[in-house]
């Protein structure tokens, strides 16, 4: 995890793509938001880990596993969608799902979730449209509020 810090720190990046922290993973740093997640996963992860397992053969098969969740994630957070788009982002993620299941980890429900996106791709359009980032800032917000653990009373200042 040092050498994946010591890249992330020195990737460049433009302005308006929000920022990894370069302790990411660690516990001062905290829980990562969704939009740190996503930029580190799609963005800065990559490219570690192709510095680091480029050059072995025996990391190959895992790199392009995680590969193949970037893929998914890409395809599953563009700005426009179409049918066959949504079928791309299946075909990267149940190839992912089942580089899970082969090094024995056990699918989570939110796993069992991510196979309905292609259903909504379509339905909905882009996820950016209907995604839960908004509401996890507003979560955010409210966890930060200091009720002195009395629920159900509130002040509120306007």
């Amino acid at each position: 995890l040092t050498e994946v810090r010591d890249i992330i720190a020195q990737i460049t990046t433009p302005g308006w793509l929000g920022r990894v922290a370069t302790d990411f993973g660690s516990p001062s740093h905290g829980t990562p938001k969704a939009d740190e997640w996503r930029t580190a996963g799609t963005i800065h992860l990559p490219i570690a880990l192709i510095r680091i397992w480029g050059d072995k053969p025996e990391r190959h098969a895992d790199l392009r596993w995680f590969l193949d969740l970037v893929a998914a994630v890409q395809l599953a957070t563009r700005r426009s969608t179409s049918i066959a788009r949504a079928s791309e982002y299946q075909t990267y993620l149940r190839r992912y799902l089942h580089g899970l299941v082969d090094r024995g980890y056990k699918l989570r429900p939110n796993h069992h979730a991510a196979l309905h996106l292609p259903e909504f791709l379509p339905e909905f359009g882009p996820a950016r449209g209907w995604w839960a980032y908004p509401i996890e800032r507003q979560i955010g917000l409210l966890q930060k509020i200091n009720t002195n653990e009395r629920f159900g009373v509130l002040q509120c200042v306007y």
